[in-house]
């Protein structure tokens, strides 16, 4: 079924580089099912984007989300992700409480444009554009 509000997503960097994305639900019935996505979802009627990644994110994964930036705006088939990053060195998977998804997945920026994944929606050209700008900036 298509999205019909805007969307958010963080992208999520540990102390190695890597980013922690989510493992989707092996469901046919959901789109993407077993690919990789951020964590993040539908933004709520009268929610800001930067109020809906904080409730996703506590959602999603038990993680209080806090002293993220504005990644930038991705349409993707008629709606909007708002992206969000945000750098914790301190992160481990293994504290983290997936409540949403099969697991989290660290991924270093090399997998990003292989094959190694199948990743949901925009997610690999989101990505291939965050390790652009902000990791080699021109």
């Amino acid at each position: 079924m298509p999205k019909t509000r805007p969307q958010c997503g963080l992208i999520l960097e540990n102390s190695k580089g890597e980013v922690i994305l989510q493992e989707r639900d092996n469901n046919p019935d959901i789109p993407y099912p077993g690919c990789l996505g951020t964590f993040g979802g539908e933004i709520d009627a009268g929610e800001t984007p930067e109020q809906s990644i904080v409730r996703e994110i506590w959602e999603e994964l038990r993680y209080r989300l806090q002293d993220f930036q504005y990644f930038g705006n991705f349409p993707f088939e008629g709606y909007d992700i708002h992206m969000f990053r945000k750098v914790d060195i301190h992160i481990r998977l293994e504290d983290l409480i997936v409540r949403e998804g099969e697991r989290a997945v660290c991924v270093p920026e090399r997998d990003i444009t292989t094959n190694r994944y199948r990743f949901a929606f925009n997610c690999q050209q989101i990505l291939a554009e965050y390790f652009k700008k902000l990791r080699h900036p021109q």
